[in-house]
């Protein structure tokens, strides 16, 4: 989430011309702070960095940079669940070749594995895969879009 806080902020004036120009006491209640505090940014066209963050993120440019990363998860998540039900589909695939071949032994079987056998083996693998996958997801959801 870090790698979302902006290196360059618009101007304070900039910002508040962007929220409609907001009065000294509604910015001041918004931000836990008197309003003479706020008058004071106004005058001087500047504010501690945490509240030029924090009025950063009411403005479109804020909103904006939140949208991007929301459409950004969506798209690498439908991407990921695209790729995962293609390898489920292939796997099942796979599975059902195996059932259906009435042979005990397929061409992939190690020496002396069963089709049985080699089918349990593939599904665990593949089950880690899924997993670990399914936890990468997560971490992206935790670190970088969610918080």
């Amino acid at each position: 989430m870090l790698q979302l806080v902006p290196k360059q902020i618009p101007s304070l004036s900039m910002m508040l011309d962007d929220l409609g120009n907001p009065s000294a006491a509604k910015l001041a209640k918004a931000l836990g702070v008197c309003r003479r505090t706020v008058g004071r940014w106004v005058a001087d066209d500047e504010a501690p960095r945490a509240a030029m963050l924090a009025i950063f993120w009411m403005t479109s440019w804020g909103i904006s940079t939140i949208h991007c990363e929301a459409h950004n998860a969506a798209s690498q998540t439908a991407v990921l669940v695209a790729a995962l039900k293609r390898a489920n589909a292939d796997l099942q695939a796979k599975l059902d070749s195996l059932a259906n071949s009435g042979s005990t032994r397929c061409p992939d079987c190690p020496r002396g594995a069963t089709n049985g056998q080699v089918a349990i083996e593939r599904g665990a693998a593949h089950q880690s895969v899924a997993a670990a996958m399914t936890r990468r997801v997560r971490s992206l959801s935790r670190t970088k879009h969610f918080g």
